[in-house]
């Protein structure tokens, strides 16, 4: 019995002669390659383009505000420089620099003269 089972054994144990199957190997398709190629060339550019065109919308933003900051500090100024031209011109201004430094005297009396019309 020992004898059968070590044949069944065996017999299980053969393994069965394998033939062995060439695989084909799949051909290059080389007008796909160079497609794909030319593709990720052509999206690398536009990629790049799109990157240069807003590099230089960023650095124009930095100058219109750099610009916008110049325009108001200017704006400021002109209205200092109104204010100044106001001083100047105000009538208190002008009637003491007569009287103190041009030794000018305010007169006690003014006289209008007026037109009649008829």
């Amino acid at each position: 019995m020992l004898a059968k089972r070590k044949e069944e054994f065996e017999l299980y144990q053969e393994v069965p002669a394998v033939k062995s199957v060439e695989i084909p190997q799949p051909k290059l398709n080389t007008t796909l390659r160079a497609k794909c190629f030319m593709l990720v060339v052509l999206l690398s550019i536009m990629a790049m383009f799109t990157i240069i065109r807003s590099a230089e919308n960023v650095s124009r933003g930095y100058e219109l505000v750099s610009i916008k900051a110049q325009a108001d500090k200017l704006e400021r100024s002109n209205e200092q420089l109104k204010l100044d031209i106001a001083y100047m011109k105000s009538p208190q201004r002008i009637k003491q620099i007569a009287t103190q430094d041009l030794g000018m005297v305010v007169p006690k009396e003014v006289y209008f003269a007026s037109q009649k019309t008829q």
